[in-house]
Order: C-alpha cells, then structure tokens, then sequence
C-alpha cells in the first residue's frame, strides 16, 4: 500500500524480544507481512522501550526474550521447538511466539503464510479481500510442535543456483536439515554452513563410500580395502571437518536390484564395510553424526544382516517402492505392501537411528550426468542462467504437483506411520535436485514440508491451506 499522511484508520506497532540470529528473521518477516498493507511506517519497538499510544500490537518472540508473550500466553507452555500464534481483542492484539528462537521465526511464517491469506478473504461478496490491518483482523489460535523433529532436503551441491535463497526457502517450509552430496568439498562450504546455520538449518555432507565405484577389489583385495578406507576418513578430516557441518551422509554399494557382490550377500558385505570405517572415522572423530544412505532394492530380503549396522550409525533408506519413495508420484500400485515393510524397517534397532529419502520431487538429468573433475563453488549463478532453465523445471514440477495434489494423502499416511513408529525421530528427508527451488517454492516442497510439520489435521484441509500461500 501507497503512504499518506491523511490515514485516520487504527495503526499498529510490532513489539519484538530479541532482535538476533532467527528471532530477527521472524521480526522482518511480520513487519514486512504489515507493512504490505499498512500505509504509514509501521514502528518497530524493542519489549523495555514500549510507548502506550494506544495501538493496536503485534508482539513477536519466546517467553524468555519478551516478556510481553509470557503475560499474553500465560495459558500456553509451547515445547522447545514448539509455535503458537494468536489475534484476539476483537484482533486488535496479536502474538506470535516459539518456544525457542527458531520456533520464534516458525511461527512467524504461520502468520504471514497462512493466516493473513485466509484473513484477507471475505465471508462473501465484493471487494472479495479485505485490507488486513486495516480492516479488522478475524480472531485465530494456532498452537503446534513439529511431527518429525528432524525435516529436511537432499540434494547434490551442483544444482544449487543460489544457496542462499535455498536455505532461506527452506527455513521458510520450517525445514532444519539439508543434506548436500558432493564429488569434492565446495570451495565456499563453510560459507554455506554459516549461512545453514544462520537460519536455523543443519548441514550435512554427503560423499561416496564406494557408491559408484566398483567394490570388487575392496571385498576382496586388503589392500585396496585399507586404502578406501584411509582415504575415506582422511578425506572428511581435511576437506569436511574444517567446512564447520553437522555430520556426514554416505552411499555405498548397494544401490542396485542385485542381492549378490563378489559372490557375497550384498547386505552382510555391506554392513561389515559400514561398520569397519565407522568405527575408524568415530576413533579419530568420537561423536561424529554418520548417516548410511541404503538403497532397499539390494537388501529388503536380508534385514537380519542390516540390523546388525553400528548403533552409532543412522540408516537412511530409500528406494523402498512406490510413491513417496518414488521418483514418480502416480506410482502408488505397490503402497499397501511398501507400508508393510516401512513399518518393519522403522522398528530395526529398537526403532532408533531411523530415516527415510522421500521423492516424487525433481531430480538429477542422468541422461547429462557427469562426475566433477575437481572442486567447485556451491550456490553462486547469474540470474540469467536461472531465468534460461525455469520453463523446463516449471513444466516439470506443474507434472508432479498434479499427482501430489491427488496422492498425497499416502504420503501423509506414511509420514505419520514412522513419526508413530519411532517416536518422531524419524529422520526424513525430501529429495530436491535441479529445480530452481532457490528462488520457487514449488507445491510438492511445501506439501513436503508441512506433512512433516503437522500430524494432526486432515489431508483435504492441509492440501487446501497450503495451497493458498501466495509464494507457491
């Protein structure tokens, strides 16, 4: 809105805790949301610095760092990574609050996402949207914590455009983990890292533990053994360690349909290497977070095998059948039998150290797929290149959100099933590679997203206010 002097209508001021780190990216994102509507500046104070001129407010932060959310919610104990947001007096008093400073910024996005979208719509009639802030707001209560703790995507490091709308998108979707495979470490990785950290996202780094790499002469040739191993612990020791991430994911042999390698069981030969550089990487590095990244189509017949993986060792499956572990959302044939046996892999290992990769997405052209030849800078493109390569993913994701709009519900299904399974420690992942999602929020990330987020509310329901977000 246009600013003018001669407003006479009700004017609003924001009343912030701690202006830092994600309590500040919560701060901007509702004073932006405001602002939009509002045409005077919209004044910004700080909690111990509060002027009564008697407008209406909007109070941002966590119990601890505004003490104007603690006397407005004292009903409400949001958990540590909890969210609420609330509009009463007639909607003259809003709060919007986590129970921690990411949560802070989580909420914030309900707000601006969510509620303002549907306030904006009248019961009936014309002018179809109402001026919020301007217009009464309608009074709202939203309360939540997250279904799955650990929500993330995964991704190869080459196609990201611009790591900072990435990770700044998926701090949007209330997203806190981003897994990035490599051939080598990015020259800018600990730049990346600082800027994940920044808004609330881990990073973990993935590279090959014999992934593509024939692994003949490994199972059968100690030397060649004791080699890949060496160079896979030096390799995170003097090119991730110093990049500053949260831990490390690998691959190794068993992405294939063959349950056989050098005339051994795939999984028994599988989990004995896991388990042998696991355990010389965590001498060296005591507390290192390892993630297996296992491909289900070699070993879902042989899970006595896979159980007996390192405790210290996540398993992150993929390849477990249909949609939502396939590439293709249309393919569901095979949901009720994959269920089946998702069930039973989330209960390995006393249900502990559990994730799964999720897909339907976009991904990789492995018709024009090449190895890096060398090291590389990660997120750093011209606009131009971005706008040349948008109306292919744009055609692309226009497929996909087709058949997520009509089979999402078994996504939602099955992500609640293992948040049940395993106490919500699940740790999921959403494949997102090649598709510009550094400056788009596409349908199936932000339905992704937010089935990881809410356990609660019906498919229709949660398809519909998603939906109505005016980024997607």
């Amino acid at each position: 809105m246009e600013l003018t002097k001669n407003y006479d209508g009700k004017r609003w001021k924001l009343v912030y805790g701690d202006y830092c780190g994600m309590e500040a990216h919560a701060v901007d994102l509702v004073q932006a949301a405001i602002k939009r509507f509002v045409p005077y500046i919209l004044p910004v104070y700080r909690y111990d610095n509060v002027p009564d001129d008697g407008r209406n407010t909007v109070y941002v932060g966590t119990k601890d760092s505004n003490p104007f959310v603690g006397e407005k919610l004292a009903d409400v104990s949001p958990a540590d990574d909890g969210i609420c947001v609330r509009v009463t007096d007639d909607g003259g008093c809003v709060v919007i609050a986590g129970g921690n400073a990411a949560a802070c910024y989580y909420a914030a996005t309900v707000f601006a996402d969510d509620y303002l979208p549907s306030a904006r719509r009248r019961a009936e009639g014309h002018p179809f949207f109402v001026t919020p802030f301007v217009d009464a707001l309608p009074e709202y209560e939203y309360i939540s914590s997250p279904m799955i703790a650990e929500r993330g995507l995964w991704t190869w490091g080459h196609v990201i455009f611009d790591y900072r709308g990435y990770i700044r998108n998926m701090a949007r979707l209330r997203l806190n983990k981003i897994t990035v495979w490599n051939d080598f470490a990015p020259i800018n990785g600990k730049e990346f890292v600082e800027y994940a950290h920044s808004w609330g996202i881990r990073v973990i780094w993935g590279y090959s533990w014999v992934w593509d790499e024939s692994p003949d002469k490994v199972l059968s040739d100690p030397a060649e053994r004791e080699r890949w191993k060496n160079s896979i612990v030096n390799r995170y020791v003097n090119e991730y360690a110093p990049l500053g991430g949260d831990g490390i994911y690998f691959q190794t042999f068993t992405e294939t349909e063959a349950e056989t390698v050098a005339g051994k069981n795939r999984a028994a030969a599988a989990v004995e290497w896991v388990n042998e550089v696991a355990d010389a990487l965590l001498e060296k590095c005591p507390g290192l977070v390892i993630e297996f990244g296992l491909h289900a189509s070699s070993v879902r017949n042989h899970l006595d095998e896979i159980e007996k993986t390192d405790p210290r060792v996540d398993i992150i499956w993929e390849d477990c059948g249909a949609f939502p572990y396939h590439y293709n959302p249309m393919k569901t044939e095979s949901y009720d039998t994959d269920r089946v046996f998702s069930e039973k892999i989330a209960a390995l290992r006393g249900g502990k150290g559990f994730g799964a990769v999720m897909k339907g997405m976009t991904w990789l052209d492995w018709a024009a797929f090449e190895h890096q030849v060398g090291p590389f800078i990660i997120g750093e493109s011209e606009r131009t290149e971005c706008e040349e390569k948008l109306a292919l993913r744009r055609d692309i994701i226009r497929f996909q959100e087709s058949y997520w709009m009509q089979n999402g519900n078994l996504a939602c299904d099955m992500f609640r099933m293992l948040a049940k399974a395993t106490g919500g420690s699940a740790k999921l992942s959403g494949l997102l590679e090649d598709s510009l999602f550094d400056g788009h929020i596409w349908l199936p990330a932000a339905l992704f997203a937010e089935l990881l987020w809410d356990g609660k509310t019906e498919w229709n329901e949660l398809l519909g206010r998603v939906a109505r977000r005016e980024y997607i």
